[in-house]
């Protein structure tokens, strides 16, 4: 009797309405929350078996009885269900691709060109799917199978691609993830409603990673435009993953008003918490309101009216305050309130203001708050907030909080450029580095890299990575000799660094000049950290290789253009050196070694014995054409009148004839554009998931490197991977693109046709709409920075000629 209580009390019942909210408990000042049910890969199989009975999905019992070939003799049927059942019944999933591989290259003997489909059952493809990967090879090559194998009926197809996206996601392998959701979105049947919830809901209870968010936005998207439901339990998924932005939650938002959902109690405390960290307050102010006067779907929870309930509230309106003296004066206004409520009761009954939960202190937690909005306002001095620090330590004690209070102010320290003392502030918790968090050890590597203490910075990384044994760590995917994938193991992730620190620490040096640096580390971070590179590394990467331009000097580009490098002396040929080999300690002496030294180098417009530019460049072209081979077809729409801003005509018939006659690279593929592809020895980029950021920087990129004309190519490639681009983004390439196809009114009006420029400004207009088309504020802020920039060059081409000869005695 006891279990079967304890069964029926932690089994939630599945309600049918759509809306709902527990009933709180008159013992209890809160009632429990409502499980969200995590889904399996069995539980997605019998959801769509409930919803769409399919033969193969029947046969996928707990027996996994294998079927039967038609058409074929019961001997044969005897030898084909023997085969199925070897990988049906694999103990794991290893051991099940092991015999996938002897079956196909079994009836590859047999014939010139077998397929999966031929060979394989769907049924028996379902439990390869079902069961779980131990490394993320295996997930690859599990999901790898599946979506090659073409599906009989149109109401797999969904399925098929909700399985492998289970296993790439808990995986990490987003750039494959990415993939699968282009095809469920592209598919020729639309998605229903399920589908697209059900990848919703596998994509928010996985590990919270940024390179999510762009997909959950692209499903709620298709979701609002094609008025399918997704369900409360959706909602609350993607509103408590803890990486959810506050663009997600108003593409939440919208969603509920267009499918006419009223948030319910839980849904409106998430939407507090997300816009009061994206900084929106008065949107997190009318979600707190609605919960104060009980404008929430449900019953009436009495604990909301709780002094304690409304102090957590308060927390996340106040995150989003920008002002100080606002936050100041909200505070003194809360207790003077809860201290007159003290005084008459009947005032808190009937008053429905908030209050805290005493009249005589703050809470550490809106203490926490308006720290953080006075760290952020730079007109704040440093002397102040300093202050506001020490009297605040007395009340937070030690622990995680204090820590958190001392990140947050060096971070305001960083951001009004007093480096020292951030740097001092730093060493008052030096000794309890062991106790930092992720976003603590991303703010203490940036202050001690702009301290000018880049190798204090990279130990500080190294003590807080495991030293674990390779063996036994998860696998990691590279092509072999001859092209096969192949497991490559690697340690597991540590806990308490990820890649944004890894990625804060290259900004820092960039800010620094320390461009080799950062190359360094983009050649050897999965073996100095175990982490991998994501989008915005590569942003860095194209950045610091746009800086590297300006670096370069006349001599410099000749030895790298005719092969000189080997009679350069010793130092400038550290400058050529290829880091893609070395091994861990290798690698980790060489970048302390590199690191050691106070002076800026100035040997850094080369990468791997090129030119900086050029190699950057061609690793951005081989990450998304590896991720999305489908990239390959795409050709440039619009043609260049000049390769650059510099080659302007000398005549009007020489820019005439400019304007009629194409360049060769203009409509070739970009590999071409940028050369032979280099195979970054062998690495894949499945962390890599463009985003907008990484697009702006390829498009200051190409244009130093005299490739604007691959600009319409590039702009083709984000329209097909859905990436959103900013009005900042559209007016760079608009700027750049028009470098090279701006021409005289006279050609214009001989050609009797508009303009390669005009031309792209309409193709961008029907892409994104009239109201997000770069407006002449957005486009003068682009102009603003290439001018900069391009001055910027003009005054270091001098000096950095001057120290190179000094030191390389050139």
């Amino acid at each position: 009797m006891l279990r079967s209580a304890l069964r029926t009390h932690l089994q939630a019942p599945k309600l049918s309405y759509r809306q709902y909210a527990r009933n709180p408990r008159p013992s209890s000042p809160r009632p429990p929350r409502k499980e969200v049910y995590l889904l399996k890969p069995r539980s997605l199989i019998n959801i769509f078996l409930k919803h769409s009975p399919h033969p193969s999905l029947a046969l996928i019992a707990p027996a996994l009885t294998p079927p039967l070939e038609q058409g074929s003799s019961d001997d044969a049927n005897s030898q084909g269900d023997n085969e199925w059942l070897h990988i049906v019944q694999a103990p794991n999933l290893a051991s099940a691709l092991d015999h996938v591989d002897h079956i196909l290259s079994t009836e590859a003997a047999q014939s010139q060109s077998p397929s999966p489909a031929s060979v394989l059952p769907t049924s028996v493809i379902f439990s390869v799917l079902s069961k779980p990967p131990s490394t993320a090879y295996e997930a690859f090559a599990a999901t790898l199978l599946a979506l090659n194998h073409p599906q009989a009926s149109h109401e797999l197809f969904p399925l098929v691609h909700l399985l492998s996206a289970y296993w790439l996601a808990n995986f990490a392998l987003y750039a494959p993830l990415h993939s699968v959701v282009l095809r469920l979105i592209y598919a020729k049947n639309e998605p229903q409603s399920l589908h697209v919830a059900l990848m919703l809901r596998i994509l928010a209870q996985v590990k919270p990673a940024n390179e999510l968010q762009p997909m959950m936005a692209l499903l709620l998207d298709v979701a609002t435009r094609r008025h399918l439901d997704l369900g409360v339990r959706t909602y609350r998924a993607i509103l408590e993953n803890p990486a959810t932005t506050g663009y997600i939650a108003k593409k939440v938002e919208q969603h509920m008003e267009a499918r006419g959902y009223s948030p319910n109690l839980s849904h409106s405390h998430a939407f507090v918490r997300i816009y009061g960290l994206a900084g929106k307050r008065t949107v997190a102010a009318r979600f707190w309101r609605r919960i104060r006067h009980g404008e929430y779907y449900g019953r009436k929870a009495e604990y909301v009216n709780d002094s304690r309930s409304q102090a957590l509230l308060l927390e996340g309106t106040l995150r989003a305050s920008k002002k100080p003296k606002q936050v100041s004066l909200y505070i003194k206004y809360l207790l003077e309130t809860t201290a007159r409520a003290v005084a008459d009761p009947t005032v808190r009954q009937s008053d429905q203001t908030p209050m805290l939960p005493g009249p005589s202190g703050i809470p550490k937690k809106v203490f926490m708050a308006a720290l953080r909005v006075m760290a952020n306002n730079l007109r704040i001095p440093s002397r102040h907030l300093l202050s506001i620090l020490r009297s605040g330590l007395e009340s937070l004690g030690g622990g995680t909080k204090r820590l958190w209070c001392y990140s947050v102010v060096i971070k305001g320290l960083l951001k009004r450029a007093e480096y020292d003392e951030a740097a001092g502030l730093l060493e008052e918790i030096w000794e309890e580095r062991d106790k930092f968090s992720a976003p603590e050890t991303t703010v203490a590597v940036e202050a001690l890299t702009m301290a000018g203490r880049p190798d204090a910075a990279f130990r500080l990384l190294l003590s807080l990575v495991p030293e674990r044994d390779i063996a036994s760590g998860t696998s990691r995917l590279g092509p072999g000799d001859n092209g096969v994938l192949l497991p490559r193991t690697y340690a597991p992730a540590a806990k308490t660094i990820d890649t944004h620190a890894v990625n804060s620490f290259m900004v820092s040096l960039l800010r620094i000049g320390r461009l080799d640096a950062v190359f360094f580390i983009w050649d050897t971070m999965p073996r100095l950290f175990r982490v991998e590179p994501d989008s915005v590394s590569l942003a860095i990467v194209l950045k610091a290789a746009r800086y590297a331009r300006k670096n370069e000097g006349a001599l410099q580009v000749a030895i790298a253009d005719f092969g000189l490098g080997r009679v350069l002396p010793r130092k400038v040929q550290a400058a050529h050196e290829d880091w893609t080999n070395l091994g861990k300690d290798e690698a980790k002496a060489a970048l302390q070694a590199l690191l050691a030294t106070d002076e800026k180098r100035t040997g850094t417009a080369f990468w791997r014995g090129e030119r900086a530019g050029a190699v950057a460049l061609r690793i951005a072209s081989e990450v998304l054409t590896t991720n999305w081979p489908e990239l390959r077809g795409f050709t440039a729409p619009f043609q260049a009148v000049r390769r650059n801003a510099g080659e302007q005509a000398t005549s009007p018939m020489s820019d005439l004839l400019h304007s009629f006659a194409s360049h060769p690279g203009d409509d070739a593929p970009v590999e071409a554009a940028y050369g032979h592809l280099y195979h970054e020895e062998q690495r894949l980029y499945f962390g890599i998931v463009p985003e907008d950021d990484m697009f702006r920087a390829w498009f200051d990129l190409l244009a130093e490197e005299d490739g604007a004309a691959q600009i319409p190519l590039i702009l083709t490639w984000m329209r097909y991977l859905k990436v959103r681009p900013s009005r900042d983004t559209l007016a760079t390439a608009l700027v750049h693109w028009g470098e090279v196809t701006f021409e005289g009114p006279w050609i214009q009006r001989l050609r009797g046709g508009e303009s390669q420029y005009i031309k792209l400004l309409k193709w961008i207009t029907k892409w994104v709409g009239r109201e997000n088309v770069p407006g002449r504020n957005d486009t003068q802020k682009a102009l603003m920075r290439v001018k900069w920039f391009r001055e910027l060059g003009q005054f270091r081409a001098k000096r950095v000629a001057d120290i190179a000869k000094e030191r390389f005695n050139l």
